[in-house]
């Protein structure tokens, strides 16, 4: 049977919105800042680190540290809410892309509902 491989990308601002619409849907405490930057470390466990601005120049940077699989529950969320059909029983992978990240979804026609 035929094998379906998927390659959805997301910007950072979609990656962005996706990380802060799974962190408030979990009661993930944000402080009260705005949003510096994501940062995706891929050495390792794959995190996706969000760091906040700080309202004071001289203070430490504040972040909220997802996890892998927090980060793939945060784009199949969003995938959902855009209405894009994804395979429920497909093998889902994250890789880089650019200065965002990269869904593989990989399904095995042959295999479904296995």
């Amino acid at each position: 049977m035929p094998n379906e491989i998927r390659k959805i990308e997301f910007s950072n601002p979609e990656l962005q919105a996706a990380l802060v619409s799974y962190c408030l849907r979990h009661n993930i405490h944000f402080p009260d800042a705005f949003i510096n930057r994501i940062n995706v470390e891929w050495q390792g466990e794959t995190t996706a680190t969000i760091v906040f601005a700080d309202r004071e120049p001289d203070s430490d940077s504040r972040t909220v540290v997802l996890q892998r699989a927090e980060i793939a529950a945060a784009l199949i969320d969003y995938v959902h809410a855009n209405h894009m059909p994804l395979p429920h029983y497909g093998e889902k992978v994250l890789e880089p892309f650019g200065d965002g990240i990269a869904l593989l979804v990989h399904y095995a026609w042959g295999e479904i509902g296995t």
